[in-house]
């Protein structure tokens, strides 16, 4: 089972013992569909344009339930791609409302989604990810594009 951490702490040098515990602290769903990772990468292309990969990933079964790549980005982006991703776990017979776990970006926090979470389609944890996870398992899986 893959492990994603996320600090409970915003200490800049995450020194004091209470931040080192929590940032050893994993999340982990025991069960498809509980907790999804929504995350963005822009990719830059030989042409100088970028490109934007959103996906929604379903964190016990590392299942991408939704992903789009756009010419932009935004909050009505986010909701769609949101909309589809539990369209398509309804579709696979899920009954839970999802813990989506997103980072503090604009495209993340905004109108649009603020209206998917105060209808109680979906539960949103804003977490800071922990500086030395960035390459691990929380990472999004398209910012391995960087490096072929």
């Amino acid at each position: 089972m893959r492990r994603s951490s996320v600090a409970r702490c915003t200490s800049p040098a995450m020194s004091c013992a209470k931040c080192r515990r929590w940032q050893s602290k994993p999340i982990r769903a025991s069960a498809p569909f509980q907790i999804w990772h929504l995350d963005l990468t822009v990719i830059r292309l030989i042409d100088g344009s970028r490109v934007f990969v959103q996906a929604v990933i379903d964190n016990f079964s590392r299942y991408v339930l939704a992903a789009r790549t756009t010419a932009t980005y935004g909050g009505s982006s986010t909701k769609t791609l949101l909309l589809e991703a539990i369209g398509k776990a309804t579709a696979m017979g899920c009954s839970l409302t999802p813990t989506v776990m997103v980072d503090s970006g604009s495209e993340n926090l905004n109108g649009e989604t603020d209206g998917l979470v105060d209808t109680g389609i979906i539960k949103r944890v804003v977490a800071q990810i922990v500086a030395s996870q960035v390459t691990g398992s929380t990472s999004f899986p398209g910012n391995q594009l960087h490096h072929l």
